[in-house]
């Protein structure tokens, strides 16, 4: 996979590194970009972080469930694809998940942009609405 490269189409039949990372990871890359990580306490930490289109799939999710004995409270947005979700994972299962449209503001800025406005739960649990 490495040798056909990212985008493939060097070598017939073998899979290219996006096929494979969208498949095992949901995302278009394996790894998140500013990575910004802050402690609630001594047993809980806050690690927001961006990857291009689409949030981790909820196996990726899951398995950090499972395999550390945790928690996972997971709150995402994407303003490019108009959506946003919050899911919740214990040992390796996800026990809660909601996903809805982001709301906006009527009024543009100055670049021609409008403020998520909504839906309620959303505001506050992500730094940034992507997109």
């Amino acid at each position: 996979m490495e040798i056909n490269g990212y985008n493939g189409r060097l070598l017939s039949g073998v899979p290219d590194g996006f096929s494979d990372t969208i498949e095992r990871c949901g995302i278009k890359w394996p790894y998140a970009h500013d990575l910004n990580i802050s402690w609630s306490d001594v047993t809980s930490f806050n690690a927001d972080f961006d990857t291009p289109w689409s949030p981790p799939s909820e196996a990726v999710l899951a398995a950090l469930s499972l395999g550390y004995g945790v928690t996972v409270e997971h709150w995402y947005a994407e303003a490019g694809c108009d959506y946003c979700g919050y899911a919740l994972y214990t040992g390796g299962e996800q026990t809660e998940t909601c996903c809805d449209s982001l709301e906006w503001s009527n009024e543009e800025d100055e670049d021609g942009f409008r403020e998520v406005t909504g839906p309620e739960w959303i505001l506050g649990n992500v730094a940034n609405c992507g997109g």
